[in-house]
């Protein structure tokens, strides 16, 4: 399995993407609250597998595996929602999903405050540039 934050030997570029992966997550961020707007658990849950995607190099192998066995427990558990709600014709969210996806959005929020991915509240946005 890859091994996140593994040093490389690889020749480094002196270009980098972070403002473009910085860009990414804030559509993420959009594209999360919408889905919660909407009570769209498809996109909600679709939307956290990026944002889990785009992160998954700021966690340690074993948040990883943690957050993967939570992820196959949402889908099934969303799948099993969709069939219910094909069936019977309400999108309801149940009450238990919907905070469980919220808690999975919280922890991916955590790691990216953690991981320096959000500048702090009492920093001037224009110092949080210049690091």
């Amino acid at each position: 399995m890859y091994e996140v934050n593994k040093p490389t030997e690889r020749e480094q570029s002196e270009f980098n993407s972070a403002i473009s992966y910085l860009g990414r997550l804030n559509l993420e961020h959009y594209i999360l609250a919408e889905a919660k707007f909407q009570n769209n658990t498809s996109l909600w849950y679709s939307s956290l597998m990026v944002l889990f995607t785009e992160l998954s190099t700021e966690m340690e192998p074993e948040e990883i595996e943690g957050h993967l066995k939570t992820i196959k427990e949402l889908k099934a558990r969303i799948n099993r929602q969709q069939v219910v709600a094909a069936r019977t014709g309400r999108n309801n969210i149940p009450q238990d999903l919907y905070w469980d996806l919220m808690s999975f959005e919280l922890e991916l929020r955590k790691v990216m405050r953690e991981s320096g991915l959000q500048h702090h509240v009492k920093e001037a946005t224009g110092q949080a540039w210049m690091r």
